[in-house]
């Protein structure tokens, strides 16, 4: 079947018919493990290809996103390491890179679906749960001002909530929850005006606030430290 869907897709593109093209590519999207993990989808043109993989970028929605994620890591699993797979390793790669990427400005509402829970447990039995460990370091590495008090919501919920704790990575969850807390407390004249702080939790809001307040006193009663301990190895 996909292997007919595929030919119908790529003649319907070099002639130009667009209704057809659109019909076989909505079918490829739903059905994308099945149609790229075949000869027939590494035979197509790049162009090809890589619409195919935009179409399911586009589809990508808080509902959906970690399933087709956990999707696009099965369909690396079945691919077999030869010359004609290499394209599609690639492209389903590369798949897995925008899911990744459109979960970390959506965190919060991505952990709300059943699909997350179901990743958590399924990473928990695998022997590295690196799905789970690119998602935590990818948010930890765009913290932004815009996002990061939903995204800090969203980890003191992993923190908090039984459902979750159930399922292992304390140690991973608790040290996101201190990164962004940190970023919070740093960044707080900024944090302040977003959206997302009027969110959060109000004693969150005073302790961060407090702390701000102190953060500065912090940082020179380090360095004295530093300076005391120096003077007494010069002594």
């Amino acid at each position: 079947m996909q292997q007919s869907i595929l030919e119908c897709l790529q003649i319907s593109h070099s002639v130009g018919i667009d209704g057809l093209y659109n019909s076989c590519m909505r079918w490829i999207t739903k059905y994308f493990v099945k149609c790229w993990s075949g000869k027939n989808f590494a035979r197509l043109p790049a162009e090809l290809q890589k619409a195919c993989l935009m179409s399911v970028v586009q589809s990508l929605n808080v509902k959906n996103v970690v399933s087709v994620l956990m999707e696009s890591d099965r369909l690396l699993w079945s691919l077999p390491e030869v010359k004609w797979a290499e394209q599609a390793i690639a492209v389903t790669e590369e798949l897995q890179d925008e899911c990744i990427k459109f979960i970390v400005p959506h965190f919060l509402e991505t952990i709300k679906s059943k699909s997350f829970l179901h990743l958590l447990k399924a990473q928990r039995m695998s022997r590295r749960p690196y799905l789970v460990e690119r998602i935590f370091a990818a948010i930890e590495q765009n913290i932004t001002v815009t996002d990061g008090c939903l995204q800090f919501i969203a980890v003191d919920l992993l923190r908090s909530q039984v459902v979750y704790k159930e399922v292992g990575f304390a140690s991973e969850i608790s040290a996101l929850f201190d990164k962004l807390w940190t970023f919070l407390v740093q960044s707080f004249y900024a944090v302040r005006h977003t959206e997302g702080w009027k969110l959060m939790k109000p004693q969150d809001q005073e302790q961060i606030q407090t702390v701000d307040y102190w953060w500065p006193m912090r940082k020179w009663w380090k360095n004295l430290e530093w300076l005391r301990c120096v003077f007494q190895q010069a002594g």
